[in-house]
């Protein structure tokens, strides 16, 4: 057994140019993951017409983007360790930016199917309710003095006729 030689345990440890090599490679990856999720939130905002940014997405999306910037700088300077700390803040602010709950709930609840659920609940109620205020105009009219009338103009359903009356008159 001679022939087999035993490292040191110290001696396997990666040398300072593999460490700085491994911290440069997973801060390029973090700050590109992190401006690829920024990305993708914009092209969602652009998707979704009526989406709510709240004050907690803003703020995350802001901290990403100035983290993202102290990352250049820090790298500008060979300073790996405050540059792979920061990338990694950058990294985790767009993630809690995109994945933030008041967005995920309009991802799954899009407008058309906001009018497939309302449209059949409040249509039943609000036909009585337009026909009521048609018979209050109405009741109003017959109530008030003639000279009163004419100087109020209260907005009603006009009847076919004078649809029809319109029509024929704007044909001539």
């Amino acid at each position: 057994m001679s022939d087999i030689d035993v490292v040191p345990y110290n001696a396997a440890l990666l040398t300072d140019w593999e460490i700085d090599a491994l911290f440069r490679i997973r801060t390029v990856e973090q700050i590109t993951s992190s401006k690829l999720t920024l990305s993708s939130l914009i092209q969602l905002l652009d998707q979704i017409s009526n989406i709510v940014i709240t004050s907690q997405v803003g703020d995350a999306v802001l901290s990403a983007v100035q983290h993202a910037e102290h990352t250049q700088s820090a790298l500008d300077l060979s300073d790996l360790g405050s540059a792979l700390t920061l990338s990694r803040e950058a990294f985790n602010q767009s993630e809690a930016a995109f994945t933030h709950p008041s967005l995920l709930a309009l991802l799954y609840f899009p407008d058309d199917q906001k009018y497939a659920v309302y449209i059949p609940l409040f249509l039943p109620v609000m036909i009585p309710v337009i026909l009521s205020l048609h018979a209050i105009i109405d009741w109003v009219k017959k109530k008030l003095p003639e000279n009163v009338l004419q100087h109020i103009q209260l907005p009603c359903i006009p009847d076919q006729t004078q649809l029809y009356d319109n029509a024929d008159e704007k044909e001539d």
